[in-house]
């Protein structure tokens, strides 16, 4: 039988490092060469999120990678970061079967609306949604159906006054609303965000009055 010594003294940071690195690459292999017909392996939500923040870091999480993900008996996700990863409409669709609670899609540049449209499949679960800077979304009407949802970012967005009137009556519990360098004219929707604590709107150029503000308790 063979040992194996380790010297606790030289067991740096940077090796271990090292060796979280070593295993998540190992894992990527691993998944994208045979997960897809594998039955006995289950990727829970933490691992889940360790490898897509690797993908993230390398320019790699496209479509195809989170096609990886697409069956919910296999893998589980609840908070998925996907900042400025390079997907498409088509890449959403294989991740919302999960119970999806935060989603990051900001600057995601090719998604539109709809990428929304396959958003709602979370609506049930969907707590905060950030779709800052997704600037190839024309129609925001689809946000409204996100009646649980917290936290709400479409800055920097077409998001305009049609589209807050549309979503709003749907936000009761919406928390957090930001709205920074939008297209809204009227704060007047507001009326109907009665769990509102924080707005931010920078930038918006096109706002006259914040009047409507009076009627926010929160």
């Amino acid at each position: 039988m063979k040992f194996l010594y380790v010297n606790k003294k030289k067991m740096t940071r940077d090796k271990v490092s090292s060796l979280m690195e070593l295993c998540l690459t190992s894992s990527l292999n691993y998944l994208e060469s045979s997960f897809k017909a594998s039955q006995y392996v289950f990727l829970p939500e933490d691992v889940c999120e360790a490898l897509i923040a690797k993908r993230l870091k390398e320019g790699k999480c496209t479509d195809s990678f989170l096609s990886t993900f697409s069956n919910p008996s296999t893998s589980r996700m609840v908070r998925v970061d996907l900042h400025g990863a390079s997907i498409t409409d088509e890449g959403l669709g294989y991740i919302v079967y999960h119970p999806i609670r935060d989603l990051n899609v900001s600057e995601c540049c090719q998604l539109t609306k709809e990428g929304i449209k396959q958003i709602t499949q979370c609506k049930n679960s969907l707590f905060s949604l950030n779709l800052g800077k997704c600037n190839k979304i024309a129609e925001f009407d689809d946000v409204g159906v996100f009646r649980k949802l917290r936290a709400l970012d479409v800055s920097n967005t077409s998001f305009d006054q049609k589209s807050f009137e549309a979503s709003a009556q749907g936000l009761s519990n919406l928390q957090m609303l930001n709205m920074t360098e939008t297209e809204i004219t009227d704060l007047k929707p507001v009326e109907h965000l009665k769990s509102l604590k924080s707005l931010d709107l920078s930038s918006c150029a096109g706002l006259t009055s914040v009047e409507p503000l009076k009627s926010v308790q929160g």
